[in-house]
């Protein structure tokens, strides 16, 4: 069985303008030997990507050079959600994945936009908590009162991200950067446990996304970077390998796998054109 590759959206980018010769070449000659993988989330960045565009032909003419462009690296495979069990192994033309998310598009893409941006401004102040009508402290603040001064949470950022819920000042923090998010990180469930059940992997990457976010750990200044960022570590759990190119959601992915214990491998992509280069894998 061939492994299962899974590549951000910019890397398709990439290709498409030829921008990186390099991974154009190695997927060229790698091509029929491994199964690559799209999402919904592709489909909803390439969407989202055009809505600012005034000319509405240019838009489309953009948006189709994008999606067939995702429908040859892939073949049309596909990771689709499933309400009560594993993320399913489909086979869709992005055009129809695309039709449906036009049709929920104000009620997801954008609505998940405008929470995430409320959610991004905590970095900055107090809020309001929808569940319990409090206010609450401020990340910041937060952190401050943990003791993560600017030195520690250099070093938090700096560490390996393999290793990131082993530090002390991290695991100091978990018990109540749980109980500002309403989920005890500590007793969160692990792979063995989630990996058949795709709302419960959402759920917990979910979280811990927010949890990296009140520890201050890759912070993400943009809504859209963070929502994509999420939705595409949930999916790419289905691969073998997640294939990043933004230095953030390569870190924040590599800990949070490696806190759940997922076993899909996060590669840049040098280390992903070395992989394919090393005929013996």
């Amino acid at each position: 069985m061939n492994k299962k590759f899974y590549i951000y959206q910019n890397i398709y980018e990439d290709i498409l303008q030829q921008r990186d010769k390099k991974i154009v070449s190695v997927i060229q000659e790698n091509y029929y030997n491994y199964d690559f993988f799209y999402s919904p989330a592709h489909i909803e960045e390439v969407t989202a990507s055009q809505r600012n565009e005034k000319d509405a032909s240019l838009a489309t003419r953009r948006i189709n050079e994008k999606l067939n462009n995702i429908r040859l690296i892939t073949q049309n495979n596909e990771f689709l959600p499933s309400l009560d069990g594993a993320i399913i192994n489909s086979r869709e033309e992005p055009y129809e994945c695309m039709e449906r998310v036009m049709i929920d598009y104000e009620n997801t893409t954008l609505l998940a936009e405008k929470i995430d941006n409320e959610f991004l401004s905590r970095q900055k102040e107090q809020f309001v908590c929808q569940l319990c009508n409090k206010t609450i402290e401020s990340y910041p603040d937060f952190r401050i009162r943990k003791g993560i001064d600017k030195q520690n949470l250099k070093h938090i950022n700096d560490v390996n991200p393999d290793k990131l819920f082993e530090q002390e000042k991290v695991i100091a923090s978990l018990n109540e950067a749980s109980a500002i998010l309403h989920f005890d990180v500590t007793k969160c469930k692990k792979w063995n446990e989630i990996k058949y059940i795709h709302k419960d992997i959402e759920f917990n990457i979910q979280k811990l996304y927010e949890v990296l976010e009140v520890l201050g750990y890759k912070i993400e200044k943009i809504a859209k970077s963070r929502m994509h960022d999420i939705t595409h570590t949930i999916y790419a759990t289905a691969s073998d390998i997640f294939v990043v190119e933004d230095k953030k959601l390569y870190c924040k992915a590599k800990a949070i796998y490696s806190y759940l214990e997922i076993p899909t491998k996060v590669f840049c992509k040098q280390e992903f054109i070395d992989y394919l280069n090393n005929k013996e894998q």
